[in-house]
């Protein structure tokens, strides 16, 4: 069910002048634009996305993701509700 509510996915950056900041997110089918936070949850708050300027890492923990039943189903309640 999860892909079917996915429109995009993938490894966002943010670049200050130092280096880049790198974040996952997702957005949904319905426009839901969801970030990935520190504490492992998935949320809207952009502010409280985690960051790393490991981008081999960020890679890693995407691809990891969604071989886990409880991420994705995780995931697909924020994407629904």
């Amino acid at each position: 069910m999860l892909d079917s509510l996915i429109a995009s996915s993938g490894i966002g950056s943010n670049n200050d002048v130092t280096n880049y900041q790198y974040h996952l997110f997702i957005i949904g089918r319905n426009s839901v634009k969801l970030f990935f936070y520190e504490s492992g949850a998935w949320g809207e708050d952009i502010n409280l996305r985690a960051e790393t300027d490991d981008f081999i890492f960020a890679h890693e923990q995407f691809s990891e993701m969604f071989d886990d039943e409880e991420m994705r189903e995780h995931i697909e309640a924020n994407l629904l509700f």
